[in-house]
């Protein structure tokens, strides 16, 4: 029997408060442990299904790791960190609704990042490519 391919989902958080500004974490655990990062992260099966529960998991998985609320806007495409492996990164851009960022599940730091820090830090080629003027 095949296995069918992981993936995760993950958001560029925006705030109209912090306009040159990306929601950062860094992650406890993991193989990303102390690296700053965007929140998400895995997908369950039943997030998978749609794209309709692919931005219900990813709204979850941010208030669950920033403490805030989100709304899922725009969805810039998936792609594949590596060739080794089937997981497949879902990358959405979001904007906060509303919440005090709180460290949660998973998460040692949270903090609003210059969006320049980002690229710099190679984290968001992506997204900058797709994005230029943010």
């Amino acid at each position: 029997m095949e296995s069918e391919a992981k993936s995760g989902v993950f958001g560029y958080v925006l705030d109209i408060d912090h306009a040159d500004m990306i929601l950062g974490i860094v992650r406890k655990d993991g193989i990303y442990k102390g690296q700053m990062s965007i929140p998400g992260g895995d997908l369950t099966e039943e997030e998978r299904d749609t794209s309709e529960t692919m931005s219900n998991g990813l709204i979850e998985k941010i208030k669950k790791q920033t403490g805030i609320e989100v709304s899922v806007n725009d969805y810039m495409g998936a792609v594949r960190p590596t060739e080794k492996n089937d997981y497949f990164v879902h990358l959405y851009v979001c904007h906060k609704k509303s919440g005090d960022l709180k460290c949660g599940e998973g998460v040692s730091k949270v903090e609003w990042i210059k969006t320049k820090y980002m690229r710099e830090a190679g984290m968001s080629e992506f997204f900058s490519k797709m994005y230029p003027d943010v």
